[in-house]
């Protein structure tokens, strides 16, 4: 008779090199249930984690429970075209659509009413709000409008603003506001819209449809036809940064709460920025539609994708992008992956890791063949100790093993799942 014994730490790390690099990988993403209408325009998340998504013919719809099931709302809504989805510090939906400007509801979504005095019946392309609560609206013909009664009433701030057709808007942490407009570049805005300077240095002219922040404050710009464009200077200057991406059209960005940033292209998918901030790693395993027309995030850093087209929908990641917990910031002395409590367990675990130093962090989950399980951290992390779960609900009982590198260090823990 042959006896199996267990592996050794330093046989599995060689199996792990030889092994399960020839398996697939877990899909990123998973379709939702719904929404019913194929062709979706825009995107947004309340406090609640209730999933909102504005159609290109069907209106709004609504998810409660992270895209397993969605209710059509629409009531009071008279043009279904929803281009741009946003919500308020109070919970209130702001909707902009084609021809009929902005609508508002005050009960999430149950019933809308107009909210377009001063609009003209705009078709409105973006929608933001700043830490005040005044609306900044983006329109086809009639440049910027901003709101400060919740959109009640509307005014044109376009003073300096040398194009009127304002695709995206994004409000900085330092308050300004940025416009991105056909043909004509970005525009900044530092008094709450009510002159604007162009920020073009280095960009060609190109259509702006995007806007995005990340955790450096470095400033990006989704272009249609000229691919991402990046300033790290406060849009003094301008650089490309097309390294790994499809195709050269991008409708929307999406920053987790940890800063990275993900980009969604129009026939190529999505992607996230890899750590170097110049090339792009591509998350298309499971995205059966590579139309992305908008990306949003819930509380728990799980990426939501609003697609267009004849497999389009509601995408969602199928784990996390923001799994860690951050318990301090007190740098320790070295690196260390502590054991996973409890253990066994039945079927959540946390594990514990300390990182000296800043740089790229990898936690994942490995069976005894060596295969892949799950990837529960793949980013850029700040030093300090943090924890991240593992939820094992879809995982038959048995024997795994989870990795941890970081900075040239490795170590592996063994986890049994008792069920």
């Amino acid at each position: 008779m042959r006896i199996m014994l267990p592996l050794s730490r330093a046989s599995f790390t060689i199996l792990l090199l030889t092994v399960s690099s020839t398996f697939a990988q877990t899909n990123f993403w998973q379709q939702t249930s719904g929404p019913a209408s194929q062709h979706l325009w825009s995107l947004a998340i309340n406090a609640s984690d209730h999933v909102f998504a504005g159609s290109g013919g069907d209106g709004v719809f609504r998810s409660t429970n992270n895209g397993d099931s969605w209710t059509q709302v629409n009531s009071g809504i008279t043009h279904a075209t929803v281009n741009a989805l946003a919500i308020n510090a109070s919970g209130h939906l702001f909707a902009g659509t084609t021809s009929s400007g902005v609508y508002r509801s005050a009960n999430n979504g149950d019933t809308w009413t107009a909210a377009n005095s001063g609009m003209a019946n705009s078709t409105v392309y973006a929608l933001a709000i700043d830490s005040s609560g005044h609306l900044y609206a983006g329109t086809r013909s009639n440049g910027a409008l901003r709101s400060t009664n919740s959109g009640s009433s509307w005014t044109a701030i376009n003073v300096g603003l040398a194009n009127n057709c304002v695709r995206a808007l994004a409000i900085l942490a330092s308050g300004d506001i940025l416009a991105g407009t056909n043909s004509g570049g970005v525009f900044r805005s530092t008094d709450s819209g009510n002159t604007w300077t162009a920020i073009n240095g280095g960009m060609p002219s190109y259509d702006v449809y995007a806007i995005a922040s990340d955790w450096k404050s470095y400033l990006y710009v989704g272009t249609y036809g000229g691919g991402v464009f990046r300033s790290t200077d406060g849009g003094g200057t301008w650089a490309v940064i097309n390294t790994g991406l499809l195709c050269n059209w991008f409708r929307c960005f999406a920053v987790n709460s940890s800063g990275r940033l993900f980009a969604g292209g129009d026939a190529c998918g999505a992607y996230r920025l890899a750590d170097n901030g110049t090339s792009w790693t591509t998350l298309n395993t499971g995205l059966t539609c590579p139309d992305v027309h908008a990306l949003a995030f819930n509380s728990e850093g799980y990426l939501f994708a609003a697609t267009w087209g004849n497999y389009g929908g509601m995408y969602r990641s199928v784990a996390s992008t923001t799994s860690m917990r951050l318990v301090d910031n007190i740098a320790p002395d070295g690196y260390e992956l502590r054991q996973n409590y409890p253990n066994p367990f039945n079927p959540v675990t946390t594990i514990s890791f300390a990182l000296p130093r800043s740089g790229r962090v990898s936690l994942k989950i490995y069976d005894p063949l060596g295969r892949e399980i799950v990837t529960l951290v793949d980013e850029f992390t700040q030093p300090g100790h943090y924890e991240v779960q593992w939820r094992a609900e879809d995982s038959p009982s048995g024997v795994y093993f989870c990795r941890l590198q970081a900075g040239g260090f490795s170590e592996i823990k063994t986890l049994v799942l008792l069920r």
